[in-house]
């Protein structure tokens, strides 16, 4: 009998890893694809800047902001970019890091009103 709640209770866990890694992995795709298509519409004069910036957006929409921290630590040195003269990536980083912490805090407020809201939930 014991034995059967165990199998039951793994059976459990593993839908539940299953229900969420699908949604993640969908979600993580999408992000992917979006910052692609958008590092090749959207060009700034520096390609290699454009393409660190959408690294680094592309690790926070998947994993937040500790990992566009990261990406950047890996991706400025991989790409020989710290230069400083003139503004450089420094400035594009530290503005759209700005930029994004106000955005996905924007972003949660939204789905934390919208999860109060009656005709939502309706």
């Amino acid at each position: 009998s014991s034995s059967l709640k165990q199998a039951s209770k793994a059976s459990n866990v593993n839908s539940s890893i299953l229900g969420m890694a699908v949604p993640f992995a969908a979600g993580s795709i999408g992000s992917i694809i979006g910052c692609c298509a958008s590092f090749f519409l959207i060009k700034f004069h520096d390609i290699e800047a454009t393409a660190i910036l959408a690294g680094c957006l592309c690790a926070s929409y998947i994993g937040g902001t500790v990992n566009f921290f990261a990406a950047a630590n890996i991706l400025i040195p991989m790409f020989n970019c710290n230069h400083t003269g003139g503004g450089g990536i420094s400035s594009l980083f530290g503005s759209l890091a700005a930029a994004d912490l106000v955005v996905m805090a924007i972003y949660f407020s939204l789905l934390s009103f919208a999860s109060k809201s009656t005709i939502l939930q309706s």
